[in-house]
């Protein structure tokens, strides 16, 4: 995710404090400057994508017009309802989570003047033996992308553990609320709304019901597939299965990776499907992993996907993928 950079001006130093630390604990490409002090303000330069205005600072900023370049200001309310002139609100006792929101928002929108005429790559993820580290490996693997270009993990899994692992108030909204608005607004539908960033890979919810994948017709997976491809993210898909919907992506996949084990009762499996992709005349790349690493004999909490990107599964991935990463710029 690229750096956005965030000034925040308020008289009430605890909540600006509390606010900071909290944002920069969130979002790791984040640059956050605080005022607290009228003269400090005063005399400051530089150019912000989202500035946080307290009143008494936003009635100095319209009045004196200080030396400073802010693409999008909103006022921080200490009263529900409160407004200032035609400015967005934003209730300062509210979860602070909701202002990741906005910042996403913000970082999407910028994102769409990216350049029009490259393609964005696509990697669709499987484990014909599911592999007990399918999800870290591909939160991982999308992490490692996302340090040069902007990365989107979509998680197709009917029971997925994402909303156990990562707190995101978004995974409250069910996936399938996602495809079903997109089928009746169409090309209304703006799925920049429901995209969340956790630990700068944009992501989108997971669906709660095991049928949901299944309901979801080959127009509705057409419709959402050329939303993601207009925003230009590079995609990283995890399938549960080779079936209807993986094969909506298939025409626009640039590389399958198979996860297994090294050993030969679960490396049948890998070579059955390999054989089997092979002889479909598919045009996407086949990738084998054998990860010899394993969930197993974890303690309880331990489990954190924090731990796990930065752990020694990113040292793997980027020793077994080196080419990708190289082309993309990331040592």
């Amino acid at each position: 995710m690229r750096a956005i950079s965030i000034v925040i001006c308020d008289t009430d130093s605890a909540f600006v404090q509390s606010l900071s630390w909290f944002l920069c604990g969130q979002m790791k490409n984040i640059s956050v400057v605080a005022f607290t002090q009228m003269n400090s303000f005063l005399n400051s330069s530089g150019h912000y994508h989202l500035g946080l205005f307290g009143k008494e600072f936003l009635q100095v900023y319209e009045e004196q017009n200080p030396d400073l370049c802010i693409d999008d200001i909103y006022y921080l309310s200490s009263t529900l309802g409160e407004g200032f002139g035609s400015y967005n609100v934003f209730y300062k006792y509210q979860n602070m989570r909701c202002l990741l929101e906005i910042i996403a928002q913000k970082h999407l929108e910028e994102k769409m003047g990216c350049n029009e005429s490259e393609k964005p790559k696509v990697y669709g993820i499987y484990s014909p033996i599911q592999h007990d580290l399918r999800v870290p490996f591909s939160l991982t693997f999308s992490h490692l992308l996302s340090q040069k270009k902007e990365t989107l993990f979509l998680d197709l899994e009917p029971f997925s553990v994402l909303p156990g692992l990562i707190p995101n108030d978004r995974f409250d909204t069910d996936f399938m609320d996602i495809m079903y608005l997109l089928k009746s607004q169409k090309n209304d539908f703006d799925l920049k709304k429901y995209i969340f960033y956790f630990e700068d890979i944009a992501m989108l919810p997971v669906a709660k019901n095991p049928f949901d994948f299944a309901a979801a017709d080959e127009d509705a997976w057409d419709l959402l597939i050329e939303k993601i491809l207009k925003l230009r993210f590079q995609l990283v898909v995890l399938f549960d299965r080779l079936d209807s919907v993986s094969k909506c992506f298939y025409p626009i996949m640039d590389e399958l990776i198979l996860l297994g084990r090294p050993e030969d009762y679960y490396r049948y499996s890998q070579e059955c499907c390999r054989e089997y992709l092979n002889e479909s005349d598919l045009e996407f790349s086949l990738h084998s992993v054998d990860l010899n690493m394993s969930a197993t004999g974890l303690k309880e909490g331990s489990f954190g996907m924090k731990k796990i990107i930065e752990g020694n599964m990113a040292g793997f991935i980027q020793n077994e993928f080196k080419g990708t990463f190289a082309s993309a710029g990331i040592k």
